[in-house]
């Protein structure tokens, strides 16, 4: 991503994308079939997953370029504020649409995400210059030599990779026990997640 010409390309294919996964879902409702609304879920939740790792370093390259150092880590932690505090206020609002109705909480959804492009398209990449024209394989090398040769950067992508395994768990786990085990409407998984990222949001504070 670092070596790549236009970033700002990426940043706008991120909520496109997320939209398109949220509009798969639309799909899945006016279906009946189980293998085919299995696909798409697949389908819907791959896309969406891509586009997640796909704005995150994008974020991270431009407030790294863009910011000058005195300020660079300040405003890093207002954009993880800020990203958790959006984060929060999602969990909430979708819960209390998909109480209502769930195709009307979907298109509302959509909406935002084709909203959240308009900030994007008036950021100014004319200083967001690359040099170089690796390939993705020597970027990929010359990543995994250094994890090699930098014990830190190991550590933490070893820990970072169980942290994710956890939550990871720890969501499926969530979404079963209020469908199948409390017999609770999807609104309530909302609700818990929505408190779990209060929790984020407080230890960030």
């Amino acid at each position: 991503m670092d070596k790549a010409r236009n970033k700002k390309i990426f940043a706008i294919f991120g909520p496109v994308l997320k939209a398109l996964a949220t509009g798969i879902l639309l799909i899945v409702i006016q279906n009946n079939s189980l293998i085919s609304d299995s696909i798409f879920l697949f389908i819907s939740a791959l896309a969406f997953g891509f586009s997640i790792d796909l704005l995150v370093p994008v974020r991270a390259i431009w407030s790294q370029k863009f910011l000058r150092k005195p300020i660079y880590l300040k405003g890093m932690s207002v954009a993880n504020l800020v990203s958790r505090t959006s984060r929060l206020t999602g969990f909430l609002v979708s819960a209390v649409l998909f109480t209502m109705d769930l195709r009307t909480g979907i298109i509302i959804i959509l909406t935002l995400y084709f909203v959240s492009l308009l900030p994007i398209l008036f950021i100014d990449t004319s200083k967001d210059t690359t040099i170089g024209r690796e390939t993705l394989r020597e970027v990929m090398k010359d990543g995994i030599r250094y994890m090699g040769k930098t014990k830190l950067v190991a550590e933490v992508v070893f820990i970072s990779s169980f942290s994710a395994l956890f939550w990871g768990m720890s969501d499926s786990a969530s979404s079963v026990m209020i469908n199948r085990v409390f017999d609770l409407s999807s609104a309530y998984l909302g609700y818990t997640f929505f408190a779990i990222s209060l929790g984020g949001l407080l230890v960030q504070l």
